[in-house]
């Protein structure tokens, strides 16, 4: 599914006003719950480093949450898949989803959170909700930075809910004390910034020599194929399979194109394990390629190989 989200900054002690009367809408009587998330990552924190995250949360499971490119100014969206499972051990169909971004590496839990969730539910005259007001009053524990305490509002809409919905919600808020729009997510208010993105997709100078310019380039191709492969795991369509071969298919021309930068021997062996993919007949075959611990390390090798080219 796909959450859209907005996250309002909110002082400690905030609490969520009426939300009566709204044109529309009705709102339900708040609830309130205790909820102890834990966010996993990989020691390097690859899984945040590429906007992405996966949770346990009691009672309700694993959960993997995307980037998605169709973010606004304000709005965030992301693609969230939620599986069952028991604490302890990610779900390996969650592990699976973000194969491209842990590749080889391990898995750990790298904080815990315990929120004070209140909510209310506004549904429309058919009882069909259509969007959901959080207040949450968060203490991390066992994360990088220690002991953190925070407190937001997050207004998650519906597919297909009107924005002047969320517009009378969001006024209804600051009129109550509640601040300026934030896009800091939980994640990262746990972890801290947990580094730059593991490819650096910044353009070369004017005048930069072929090396830059092959970092670029392998840094690009690479991102795009991490980037391709989730919506191969999840969709059961052929168009995130021909989207990555696609993206392989560009990289491995790349790679040829810069051999005498890269190496020639480094980019054979490369497109030697790169090319299966191109040849893979339909999504089943290239699915039990992706699934393959040769994909993860040439992966990891892409990604050393666009670190480690400099001028």
């Amino acid at each position: 599914m796909i959450e859209n989200e907005l996250k309002l900054d909110v002082p400690g002690g905030f609490r969520l006003p009426s939300l009566d009367g709204i044109e529309g809408v009705r709102a339900s009587a708040p609830a309130t719950k205790l909820l102890s998330t834990v966010y996993w990552d990989t020691h390097d924190h690859r899984v945040a480093r590429w906007d992405c995250s996966l949770r346990y949360r009691a009672g309700e499971g694993w959960t993997v949450k995307l980037r998605d490119d169709g973010d606004d100014h304000e709005l965030m969206r992301r693609i969230e898949i939620t599986m069952d499972g028991e604490a302890g051990t990610p779900a390996a169909g969650a592990v699976d989803i973000l194969r491209a971004c842990i590749r080889t590496a391990d898995l750990h839990p790298a904080a815990t959170l315990l929120t004070n969730r209140t909510t209310v539910k506004l549904s429309d005259a058919h009882d069909t909700e259509q969007a959901e007001v959080v207040n949450d009053s968060v203490v991390v524990e066992d994360g990088p930075l220690g002991r953190v305490v925070f407190q937001e509002v997050e207004i998650e809409l519906r597919e297909h809910t009107p924005t002047t919905l969320l517009d009378e919600v969001v006024a209804r808020l600051r009129d109550a004390g509640a601040g300026a729009v934030g896009r800091v997510s939980k994640q990262e208010r746990a972890l801290g910034r947990a580094g730059p993105p593991e490819i650096d997709l910044g353009v070369p100078p004017p005048g930069a020599g072929r090396a830059l310019l092959a970092r670029h380039a392998v840094a690009v191709g690479t991102a795009g194929l991490v980037r391709a492969d989730a919506p191969v795991r999840i969709a059961q369509d052929d168009a995130g399979a021909r989207n990555l071969i696609i993206q392989v298919v560009a990289l491995r021309r790349q790679l040829q194109a810069f051999a005498d930068v890269l190496g020639h021997d480094t980019v054979a062996g490369i497109d030697e394990r790169l090319e299966p993919l191109t040849a893979a007949a339909d999504r089943a075959t290239l699915l039990a390629l992706l699934r393959e611990r040769a994909y993860a390390e040439v992966l990891d090798d892409l990604v050393e190989l666009a670190a480690g080219l400099t001028e």
